[in-house]
């Protein structure tokens, strides 16, 4: 197994190498900037750089096999599932009046509108979701790959133990594009009104029951014994997370949807119009027998306070967001032109 700094300077040349490339046959914008791309003609998409990568990863303190999506794991049942989404479509309806959202879905770059990913944003804050979390940044993989989250001091400790086994994926998003174009299997978050995903130059890539990330087209899996030197390093470099997890006061209220035993109908028959292979008596007698019921009124909203809280925080950083778009301009050729 090779050592886990020869294959750090491995992809670091290799990054180096193409960026170089890059800079010499293009203007690039800036690495830090989310470069505006327009998805359809109706919405653009804000892409993490580095642009034009071809290159994201992925990063585990541990190798799983099958590695698969969170809300496939421990064997979880139809009706554990069902209360995920449930979960997932709560979180949804209450960013709709989230300010910062509603201030977002203003802004238009070519007379397009912001596309938001409500399941990439959930998927940052706890909620289970068949995405798995891929970065265009290969420290911030790194970090993921050798610092461990402690669910219990909510921090993430850098992995001391030599004899463990972490693993890295690399996947050539790039090629997988070219070749399924039409329904790609990655996405890119990007740039969100919530601040996760910006922070951690999130793509995601979902995976389907009993799909294992492990035996995907494209995805390279770089498996490396721990060194704490390297682990140390990178906890130290994002402050043991806390520089991809900055504050926001949307975290509490996802952990209410997340304890919660109540969710409103209107949620539910969101989640049953999309996942009613059974019939909805028989959903309803198995989310009673886990607890939980179905209310006709809204189960959360934020309150006066909470909204007041949200807005100011946005007034101060309102314009660090908005220097982060970078827009790439087109030159169109008259075909008349001689």
């Amino acid at each position: 197994m090779e050592i886990l700094r020869h294959i750090i300077q491995k992809l670091k040349n290799e990054e180096n190498n193409n960026r170089k490339w890059l800079r010499d046959n293009f203007e690039l914008a800036s690495d830090d900037k989310f470069t505006a791309v327009a998805i359809n003609d109706k919405y653009f998409k804000l892409f993490p750089g580095p642009e034009f990568s071809t290159f994201i990863y992925r990063g585990q303190v541990s190798f799983h096999n099958p590695c698969v999506s969170n809300i496939f794991r421990n064997n979880r049942n139809h009706s554990e599932r069902f209360i995920a989404l449930l979960q997932l479509c709560e979180f949804s309806y209450l960013l709709k009046n989230h300010p910062i959202v509603l201030d977002v879905q203003k802004l238009k770059i070519d007379n397009k509108v912001m596309k938001l990913d409500y399941e990439g944003m959930a998927q940052h804050y706890g909620l289970l979701t068949e995405l798995l979390d891929f970065t265009s940044d290969l420290d911030i993989a790194l970090f993921f790959a050798t610092n461990n989250y402690d669910e219990y001091k909510d921090v993430y400790m850098p992995v001391m133990d030599k004899s463990r086994i972490g693993v890295l994926y690399k996947y050539n998003y790039a090629f997988d594009f070219s070749s399924n174009y039409i329904n790609p299997n990655h996405e890119a978050i990007g740039l969100q009104p919530l601040p996760r995903p910006g922070f951690q130059k999130t793509y995601s890539y979902r995976l389907k029951n009993k799909n294992n990330l492990n035996n995907q087209k494209y995805i390279e899996t770089i498996m490396f014994q721990h060194d704490p030197v390297v682990s140390i390093y990178y906890s130290g470099k994002y402050e043991s997370g806390k520089k991809l997890f900055p504050y926001d006061p949307i975290d509490s209220k996802t952990k209410l949807i997340k304890n919660s035993k109540i969710f409103s109908i209107r949620a539910f028959d969101s989640v049953y119009e999309n996942n009613h292979s059974l019939s909805r008596s028989h959903i309803i007698n198995k989310l009673q027998a886990h607890g939980i019921s179905v209310e006709d009124t809204l189960v959360f909203e934020f309150t006066k306070d909470e909204l007041s809280e949200i807005q100011t925080h946005w007034d101060a950083e309102k314009i660090n967001f908005l220097a982060k778009i970078g827009i790439r301009l087109s030159y169109y050729a008259d075909i008349n032109e001689s």
